[in-house]
């Protein structure tokens, strides 16, 4: 028979951040030497249902490290656990036992663990012969209970690392499937926070921005769908140089001939003015700068106009693309070197994570290479390591 009290109440929560609350008393973000007992309650509870044997414990928790004797250091870590839980709790129960040869946690603890929570609420709801409703109280308890990544101050571990990529699938799948229901109710309302929320924790999801422009689209939401069309390509563009804009562009465009009522010239021309005084050159996705481009050149047989293309690449020492820490500060710093170093009649664009090309009219290739000049005094002013180079090409288009 385990000692334990039965008045003693726990609460474990394994998402966004590991607590542990006993009888009203809460630890949270354990550090340096106690971090390994911090990660061995964390075990125990994950596999308090199937405990494993001692063999794999000690692998799991050393996850490959060097350890002399890991059998007597694991035993110093239960001792130093058991007191650490015990301080916490204020009586002398015990909530790490030895059963059949290893180590587990004491089941008879009356103990709530988010996780397993979450699990049970996915289960339910994920049953299709359910009535609709319940099955959307219960997604929508799965993913409040959702609160971040599992376990993230752990997730050097391999143990942890498989846990958090499945609980993370879960949390997708419930978002995704009460949105579904949702929609089939027209309930569009309703699926804006929580994909608001989904995309706070999953902000590269691109099933979830396109969540979230079918719900502005179904509630007449235009300019707010318009602006998470724009700021969502740029930040894939200046992430990862991929073009969303092909793949979102279907739902934008169906807000934007939805939103299209007949209207008068003068406030068709107020939404056409730019909101705030700027300076420098005009900055816009990649889309829209195909379309600037491609109008500019069919103007070009009448009026004469020169038009240049100038291309700026960022280049690490070595040739190649430069380290991410790197390449994030001298793109921001040429990007602002760029646009403060041109006219306003110039157009500048994003067109990879360590390219930006420039658009400029009326120009002589002199003047077109004096900007350019212009663009990387500035930038090495603002920019002054030698980490990163900037290589710039400069094209004249002749239609």
């Amino acid at each position: 028979m385990y000692l334990y009290s039965e008045n003693s109440k726990i609460a474990i929560q394994m998402f966004g951040e590991f607590t542990i609350t006993i009888n009203g008393n809460t630890l949270t973000n354990l550090k340096g030497r106690t971090k390994r007992v911090w990660m061995l309650i964390q075990y125990l509870v994950v596999r308090r249902f199937a405990p494993v044997p001692l063999d794999r414990l000690l692998r799991d928790i050393w996850d490959g490290r060097e350890c002399g004797d890991p059998e007597n250091a694991l035993k110093n870590l239960v001792y130093r656990a058991r007191a650490l839980l015990r301080e916490l709790s204020g009586d002398q129960s015990q909530f790490i036992i030895f059963l059949n040869g290893t180590y587990a946690w004491n089941n008879q603890c009356d103990c709530s663990v988010d996780s397993e929570r979450f699990l049970e609420c996915a289960k339910k709801a994920f049953v299709k012969t359910g009535q609709e409703e319940k099955r959307i109280g219960w997604y929508r308890k799965a993913i409040g209970l959702y609160r971040g990544g599992f376990l993230p101050k752990s997730s050097y571990s391999t143990w942890v690392i498989l846990q958090s990529a499945r609980y993370s699938e879960i949390y997708r799948r419930c978002v995704n499937e009460l949105c579904g229901l949702l929609a089939d109710q027209n309930r569009y309302e309703e699926i804006i926070p929580v994909v608001d929320s989904a995309l706070r924790l999953f902000p590269y999801e691109e099933p979830f921005h396109i969540l979230l422009l079918k719900a502005y689209s179904n509630t007449g939401r235009a300019a707010k769908a318009f602006d998470h069309y724009n700021r969502t390509v740029k930040t894939f563009y200046q992430e990862f140089g991929v073009d969303l804009g092909e793949f979102l562009k279907p739902y934008s465009s169906r807000v934007n001939n939805q939103s299209r009522s007949e209207t008068d010239l003068d406030t068709i021309w107020n939404d056409l003015q730019e909101k705030t005084k700027v300076e420098g050159a005009y900055f816009c996705d990649y889309d829209m700068f195909k379309c600037l481009y491609r109008s500019q050149v069919r103007l070009m047989p009448r009026t004469g106009l020169s038009i240049f293309l100038i291309l700026f690449t960022l280049r690490g020492k070595d040739g190649g693309a430069p380290e991410p820490d790197a390449l994030k500060t001298a793109s921001e710093k040429l990007k602002n070197a760029i646009l403060t170093s041109m006219r306003k009649g110039d157009t500048v664009a994003s067109c990879s994570t360590t390219q930006y090309i420039a658009l400029l009219q009326t120009v002589t290739v002199e003047t077109a290479q004096s900007i350019v000049q212009r663009v990387m005094r500035k930038f090495k002013f603002e920019y002054r390591r030698d980490n990163v180079n900037v290589i710039t090409k400069i094209t004249s288009i002749i239609e």
